[in-house]
């Protein structure tokens, strides 16, 4: 017990010295015992620690105030926000529910090997904010996603050797400027997977009835920003939030089963089906609700023509009825195709070999 209160001492004296002011919601008393649950000050945006230090300190971390905030670079506050965006939509499924519905819903189909689709668009959290004279707080980002098919080979998958495809995803998040996207420290996302053909289907569950909320795959790795490429663990990719706000919704509608959306620069059209989906995660305190809207075209690689998706975020009071929810913050993302990826132009950019 002496060793872990010292181990608690370092640590707390440590995330001080590097990141400012720390504030412990309460001091643990034994690792077996320590609850993970985090209380956050109501009258303050804190930045969550996304990291081991945040489960084993049970801290919520605010940034420095003073003169030293003046000093923060403005690519380190842009990764900070973006990392609390995706942190906010992790925590999301971690709290809410007791079995957190994950998306598989970027891929609908198969294209030619060597091909892929290229989207672009924006990703915008809006934070209630009563303290400021608008009443809230608008952060905007661009994004960049591609999906490509590299690859082509014959695995063992459940037993049975069987046709399978390499597929790569890559993720930019950032603010634009003449050379791109600048992702900042956070830096790319890129994923890649060996999946089976067979499992690639256009249905919220397959010819077993089992939920498709999961990409299955044989072997498969990851490159976060420029880290060093590491092995992926596990037998399935969840796309959401990582990569993809779009979750795996139980029972989408049909809106229309002929549809056009255009591309992101207005000068092409897909003939596309456009579908709904809606799910709400709620617990005593806290409610999610995702509404995505979709649309899936024969026309485009992978069949995924465009998405928008929004999420609210609601709080109350633990002991308080479901009618006092209020908005704590909205998150919407909107996608659409920017280029179709021929085969000079769907290469690997993660190597394996």
């Amino acid at each position: 017990m002496e060793g872990f209160r010292r181990a608690w001492r370092v640590t707390r004296q440590s995330l001080v010295l590097k990141c400012g002011r720390v504030f412990p919601v309460r001091r643990p008393t034994h690792p077996a015992r320590e609850s993970r649950r985090m209380r956050v000050s109501p009258d303050l945006l804190p930045i969550p620690l996304a990291s081991p230090l945040q489960s084993l300190t049970n801290c919520v971390w605010f940034p420095p105030c003073g003169p030293r905030a003046l000093h923060v670079p403005q690519a380190v506050v842009m990764a900070r926000r973006i990392s609390f965006v995706l942190f906010t939509a992790t925590l999301l499924l971690s709290m809410v529910g007791t079995r957190p519905v994950q998306a598989q819903g970027l891929i609908f189909s198969l294209p030619e090997d060597g091909t892929g689709v290229e989207y672009q668009g924006t990703l915008v959290q809006e934070n209630v904010r009563p303290d400021l004279p608008d009443g809230s707080e608008v952060l905007r980002w661009d994004r960049q996603l591609s999906i490509k098919s590299v690859g082509r080979e014959d695995a063992e998958f459940e037993g049975v050797v069987q046709p399978c495809r390499w597929i790569e995803i890559k993720v930019v998040t950032g603010n634009r400027g003449e050379a791109g996207i600048d992702p900042g420290p956070v830096g790319a996302r890129i994923y890649k997977v060996l999946v089976p053909e067979s499992r690639v289907i256009d249905s919220s569950v397959d010819s077993g009835h089992i939920p498709n909320t999961v990409m299955p795959f044989v072997r498969g790795y990851r490159r976060l920003g420029e880290e060093p490429r590491e092995d992926l663990t596990g037998r399935g990719l969840t796309v959401y939030p990582t990569l993809c706000l779009l979750a795996n919704y139980n029972d989408p509608q049909t809106v229309a089963a002929s549809d056009r959306i255009e591309n992101a620069s207005g000068q092409k059209t897909f003939d596309a089906r456009r579908a709904k989906g809606i799910v709400v995660r709620e617990r005593l305190d806290a409610r999610s609700t995702n509404t995505g809207e979709f649309w899936v075209s024969g026309d485009v690689p992978f069949g995924l023509a465009g998405w928008k998706v929004t999420i609210k975020r609601e709080a109350k009071a633990t002991t308080a009825v479901r009618d006092e929810f209020q908005l704590v913050s909205t998150v919407t993302c909107e996608m659409k195709v920017n280029q179709l990826l021929s085969r000079d132009r769907a290469e690997s950019e993660l190597v394996t070999d």
